[in-house]
């Protein structure tokens, strides 16, 4: 059970930097009972390692922590219609068992990670509504997206000059690149310094 002793440690680290005491619903979280009991966790069907967390209008709040990235077998992450800030870390470029990706609707703020194309078995990707800044990485186009799900609109400033980042997105969005200019400006909250990094 080594492998679910690693995953609690990192479900901690997320409780703690989200501010889990004040959650909606947290039962079970930090309780002595196994992981896979705790609100909105999924083991596999073995109980060795957490496959889901669907933590979605929970009122997380603060930030996602690095730890996100030691949740290696993760198939689901669903954080979307909460107030997360701060950036995007890095290490979650790690789940590259991860299959959906719901992050949408926070304040999510800085760049999409330059590595995302490194998480080959991602199929829905909705990254909209928060405040996201800078270019579009090329490592986007290394992923399968299933039925146009890659959403990426109503954020702050995202762009790139690459026409073959462009045209991926044209065929992997609902709408096309076209779109996601035509609905950024969406800088909610944003201190001046955050502004000044946008011209």
């Amino acid at each position: 059970m080594a492998d679910l002793a690693s995953d609690r440690v990192a479900l901690v680290a997320l409780y703690d930097a989200t501010n889990g005491d004040n959650w909606i619903e947290k039962t079970n979280w930090k309780a002595t009972a196994s992981v896979c009991d705790w609100y909105r966790v999924k083991c596999n069907s073995s109980k060795t390692n957490v496959i889901k967390i669907m933590l979605i209008s929970n009122n997380l709040t603060g930030t996602i922590p690095s730890e996100i990235g030691d949740l290696t077998k993760l198939e689901w992450l669903y954080f979307r219609d909460n107030n997360l800030t701060g950036t995007i870390p890095r290490d979650i470029v790690k789940l590259t068992n991860l299959e959906y990706l719901y992050l949408e609707n926070n304040n999510l703020t800085g760049t999409i990670p330059k590595d995302i194309g490194n998480m080959t078995n991602l199929k829905f990707l909705s990254l909209h509504s928060n405040n996201l800044i800078g270019t579009i990485p090329n490592s986007i186009k290394k992923l399968h997206i299933f039925d146009k799900y890659l959403q990426l609109y109503e954020n702050c400033s995202l762009r790139t000059e690459d026409q073959s980042v462009i045209d991926f997105l044209n065929d992997n969005t609902l709408l096309g690149y076209q779109h996601i200019l035509n609905t950024d400006g969406n800088c909610r909250n944003m201190s001046t310094v955050y502004y000044l990094l946008l011209d």
